[in-house]
């Protein structure tokens, strides 16, 4: 049988995390990795949780090519957290995590990125309305 990595993405902000710990029994954030974490300590994460879990959500705004590369061989589903980035500026100042506030800009910036980044792909995605 294979396994399956849900890639949950969108906007940072967006509720991805809360999304997950109510939807998924396994599932992996970079966010939730204590101190100095790397992308591929969470591909490793996610790996480790399929080989005892059929399904694992891997939160990420946007598949990376390595993401993609290092899941061949499962399969893949695409959720897209479908929110304005009106709505994750509320979500994060309401959340008022220190390294968003020390790098606001920057989060907006990523998040318009990401938007760009959504509307031009051709994956195809399953839409989670959240507000």
């Amino acid at each position: 049988m294979v396994k399956t990595v849900v890639f949950l993405c969108g906007l940072i902000g967006s509720g991805k995390t809360t999304y997950a710990m109510n939807n998924f029994k396994a599932f992996t954030d970079l966010g939730l990795i204590k101190g100095y974490s790397t992308k591929q300590m969470q591909i490793d994460w996610t790996k480790r949780l399929l080989e005892t879990n059929d399904t694992v959500c891997h939160i990420t705004s946007f598949p990376s090519e390595l993401e993609e590369i290092e899941f061949e061989g499962f399969n893949k589903v695409y959720y897209w957290m479908d929110t304005t980035i009106e709505q994750s500026v509320t979500n994060i100042l309401i959340r008022n995590r220190k390294r968003d506030a020390e790098n606001f800009g920057s989060v907006i910036l990523a998040n318009k990125k990401y938007m760009e980044k959504f509307y031009k792909s051709s994956y195809h995605w399953v839409k989670i309305k959240v507000f």
